[in-house]
């Protein structure tokens, strides 16, 4: 398998139950193509029961619940129908399912090894450690006393201190810093999407 990106060889990275779905991925392009065996139908008429009053009769696959045919009640005997429990699940649907949730989880692995090869993940990690550190805490606790632990943006009870410039992370000026509540911290970030401490340092992962 050849990423479609860069057209080098990729590797496999998941094998689900001897081939039944594969992922291959890409870390240099943050490719991956996945392969999922398609449903082998079996196809049954059954009375789907809603209510006393509302009954469906259906073809459906019984592994995937992919539909036929609708018939009318006067086509079919009744009596002689098996009627579908409701609650009870899809195979193939359960197995794929369960197959995104194992591809997602590989995907993010490999992505946050990726990531740690890069100046993103040293200065994110060394940001983290500053949020940490005695020196924030003090910042922290004398920008929110300052304005009685309330939001800057909408009054309530704030909680969180936001930079609204990473200029002088380490060495902020008050004006740098402002008290948020939770949902206004989120408001913030998501009005300033150019805001990012990793973009700050304008580093080439290749130095």
């Amino acid at each position: 398998m050849n990423c479609k990106k860069c057209n080098e060889e990729i590797p496999l990275v998941v094998n689900y139950e001897n081939g039944f779905a594969k992922l291959w991925y890409c870390s240099k392009c943050d490719f991956e193509e996945r392969e999922i065996t398609e449903c082998e139908h079996e196809f049954v008429t059954l009375k789907y029961e809603y209510s006393s009053t509302l009954i469906n009769v259906m073809t459906k696959c019984t592994k995937c619940d992919k539909f036929l045919k609708a018939h009318k009640h006067r086509d079919v005997d009744l009596s002689n129908l098996n009627s579908k429990n409701l609650e009870e699940g899809f195979e193939y649907q359960d197995r794929l399912k369960e197959i995104r949730i194992l591809f997602a989880k590989k995907i993010n692995e490999l992505r946050l090894e990726q990531k740690k090869l890069t100046n993103e993940w040293s200065i994110q990690q060394w940001y983290y450690g500053y949020l940490q550190s005695n020196i924030w805490k003090k910042k922290r606790e004398w920008v929110l006393k300052n304005v009685d632990y309330k939001c800057e943006r909408c009054g309530k009870k704030a909680l969180l201190v936001h930079h609204k410039t990473y200029d002088r992370v380490g060495y902020e000026n008050p004006e740098d810093l402002m008290a948020v509540c939770k949902s206004c911290h989120g408001k913030e970030h998501s009005e300033n999407r150019d805001l990012d401490i990793v973009s700050q340092f304008k580093l080439d992962n290749n130095i």
